[in-house]
C-alpha cells in the first residue's frame, strides 16, 4: 500500500512518491525504500511567504518569527581499586605550554602568538590496550585551552573494526580552561578487533575530532573472553537517577523515572545529577552485544521483535504492534525509523537513533511509544503524530545545511500525545525543542522535560485545545549561553487553549508565565 503524501526535504533525494516492496523483512541488494514527498517539494504547512503571526507578549515575542526560516515550518526530509593509566603524550602540541599552561594569543613579552589550537589534547590513554570481550575499558584523555571556554559537547569516541563509532563517553557544557583536565569513560565492547579512539567536542554545531589517535585491542587470542557487564560510570558521567517509587508501562507514555526536584539549580550543565534522561539512561544499554545489519530494514510481520541490532540504514515498520529495543540505527536516512505504514502501536525501547549528517528525522510517524531512545545528529528528532508518546528520552537536534529548520520534536498534525521526562537541549542555531502545527495539535501533554534552546524553545499551536503544558524546567532565554533560546521561551502559548502550570526557570526555580 502507497505511503501518504509525505513531504520531504529534497535535500535528500525524495522527488516523488513512491510505493514500497509489500513483502520481505530484509530487502534485497538495491532495494531502497521510497519516500514520497509533495509535487512541488513544498511546504506542509503552505507556500513559502509569510510566518505564523505571533502575538507580542511575554519572553520578547515579536509579531513573526524573527530567525528568518523563511515561513511556515516544514517537514525535514527534513571500579574496584586503583587502575594503571597507560597514558601516550600527543606527539605534537599546538598551543605553547608552560608548565602544563597553555599560554593565551595576547602576547608574552610582546610576542603576539597565533593560536594554532584553541582545545589541546596532551595525553590519551586507556587502562587495558587488550581487553577481553565484554570487559570494561576505561580511556581518558587530558585536555587543556589556551583560555576558558565552556564545551557544548565533548566525548571520548571511538570506532569499531567494522567502521562502527560508539562513545565512551559524552558531556554538555564541559568547563575547560588552562589548567589541564581530565575527561574519562568507560565501556564495555562486545566485539572482536581493533579499536581507535580519540577525543571531540562540537562547536558551532560541528564535531571537531583532536590528535592523536590511539588503538586497543578487544577479544584478542591471549585474553580471555568474560561476562559482559555494564561499562562503570565515569568521572564526568551524570549520575545515576534514583530508583522510582512505582513505574508505568512506557507504552501508555508514563515515565519510568521519578518526577526531578525542582529545588534543583543548573541543570543543563549536568541534567543527570538532576534526574533528567542523558546518554548513560537513553540508547543501547552498555555491553549491549549488537548484531550489524547492512542496509534498510522493512519490517513486515505483525508482532515482530527487532532486538540486539545494529542496523546500517533505515527501518521501515510496514506491520502492526512491532517492537524494536536494545538496537542502535545508522543513517544517513530521511526516517531513521518510519511508522507511516505500520498499524497498532509501534515500541520503541531503549534504542539509539544516529542521522549522522544533521539531516533528515530520527523518529518519524503516529501511533508510536518511544521510551528511552536517544536521536542525535538529525535534523529533526522526532516527527510526532496521531497517537504517540515519547518518555525518559534524550533527543537532541542539529542543522546539516543552510537551509535546515531543525527541531528538538515537530509536529505536523497529530492530537493524542504525551512528551513527558525528556531532555531537549537545542543550539540556538536551530529552530526549537518543540515546536506544533498552529491548528491541528490538540490533546497535547507537555510535561517534566528540561528545555533550552532554539529561536524560541517551544511552539504552541496558536488555534490548539487541551493542550496541557506542565512542571517543565525551562533553560533561561536570551542569556547567550549554550542552550538558551536566542529570542524567547514560549509562542502562541497564552491564549484558552493552553494548560499552563507549574513550569519555571532552571537558573532560580522562578515561576514561569507563557
Amino acid at each position: 500500500m502507497p505511503r501518504r503524501d509525505d513531504p520531504i526535504d529534497s535535500l535528500h533525494g525524495q522527488a516523488a512518491s513512491a510505493d514500497l516492496p509489500a513483502s520481505g523483512d530484509l530487502p534485497a541488494s538495491g532495494d531502497k525504500p521510497g519516500y514520497p514527498t509533495t509535487n512541488n517539494g513544498g511546504s506542509a504547512y503552505g507556500p513559502s511567504g509569510p510566518g505564523r503571526t505571533r502575538r507580542p507578549g511575554a519572553q520578547g515575542r515579536t509579531t513573526q518569527r524573527p530567525h528568518g526560516r523563511g515561513g511556515w515550518h516544514r517537514r525535514a526530509s527534513r571500579a574496584r581499586g586503583r587502575k594503571k593509566w597507560l597514558l601516550v603524550p600527543a606527539a605534537a602540541i599546538a598551543a605553547v605550554l608552560t608548565g602544563g599552561i597553555a599560554l593565551a594569543a595576547t602576547g608574552v613579552g610582546g610576542i603576539d602568538f597565533w593560536v594554532a589550537s584553541p582545545v589541546t589534547v596532551q595525553a590519551l590513554g586507556v587502562d587495558l590496550s587488550k581487553a577481553a570481550v565484554g570487559q570494561t575499558v576505561t580511556a581518558g584523555a587530558k585536555i587543556v585551552a589556551a583560555s576558558q571556554t565552556t564545551l557544548l559537547d565533548v566525548a571520548l569516541t571511538a570506532e569499531g573494526p567494522d567502521g562502527t563509532r560508539v562513545d565512551f563517553a559524552n558531556a554538555h557544557n564541559w568547563k575547560l580552561g588552562t589548567s589541564q583536565r581530565v575527561f574519562t569513560g568507560s565501556k564495555a565492547f562486545s566485539r572482536t578487533g581493533t579499536y581507535t579512539y580519540w577525543f571531540r567536542y562540537r562547536k558551532n554545531g560541528h564535531w571537531i575530532d583532536l590528535n592523536p589517535r590511539l588503538t586497543f585491542t578487544v577479544g584478542t587470542p591471549g585474553t580471555p573472553t568474560v561476562a559482559v557487564m555494564p561499562s562503570a560510570p565515569s568521572s564526568t558521567a551524570a549520575k545515576p537517577t534514583p530508583t522510582p517509587t512505582s513505574s508505568a508501562k512506557s507504552s501508555s507514555g508514563d515515565s519510568t523515572s521519578p518526577s526531578t526536584n525542582r529545588s534543583e539549580r543548573g541543570c543543563v550543565n549536568d541534567p543527570g545529577a538532576c534526574g533528567y534522561p542523558t546518554t548513560a539512561t537513553a540508547g543501547v544499554p552498555a555491553g549491549t552485544k549488537l548484531t550489524v545489519v547492512n542496509g534498510d530494514l522493512n519490517v513486515t510481520t505483525k508482532g515482530a521483535v527487532v532486538t540486539g541490532k545494529e542496523v546500517h540504514g533505515c527501518i521501515d515498520v510496514r506491520a502492526a504492534n512491532v517492537t524494536i529495543r536494545d538496537s542502535r540505527i545508522i543513517g544517513p536516512c530521511p526516517y531513521g525509523v518510519s511508522t507511516y505504514s505500520a498499524s497498532g502501536t509501534t515500541v520503541l525501547n531503549q534504542v539509539e537513533i544516529n542521522c549522522v549528517n544533521g539531516r533528515g528525522t530520527g523518529l518519524a510517524g503516529p501511533n508510536f511509544a518511544a521510551h528511552a531512545v536517544f536521536i542525535h545528529d538529525c535534523e529533526n528528532g522526532l516527527e510526532i503524530d496521531d497517537n504517540s508518546s515519547v518518555v525518559d528520552s534524550v533527543l537532541s537536534a542539529r542543522d546539516g545545511a543552510p537551509s535546515s529548520h531543525g527541531d528538538g520534536i515537530q509536529s505536523q498534525g497529530g492530537n493524542n500525545v504525551v512528551i513527558r521526562h525528556n531532555t531537549l537541549l537545542e543550539d540556538t542555531s536551530i529552530t526549537s525543542a518543540i515546536i506544533t502545527n498552529p491548528t491541528q495539535n490538540n490533546g497535547w501533554i507537555v510535561e517534566d522535560n528540561l528545555m533550552g534552546g532554539g529561536g524560541y524553545t517551544l511552539y504552541c499551536p496558536e488555534q490548539g485545545t487541551n493542550f496541557v503544558v506542565r512542571d517543565n524546567r525551562f533553560v533561561p532565554p536570551k542569556a547567550g549561553s549554550a542552550y538558551s533560546a536566542k529570542y524567547g521561551l514560549t509562542d502562541a502559548c497564552d491564549h484558552a487553549g493552553i494548560s499552563w502550570s507549574g513550569n519555571y526557570l532552571d537558573s532560580n526555580d522562578s515561576v514561569l508565565t507563557p
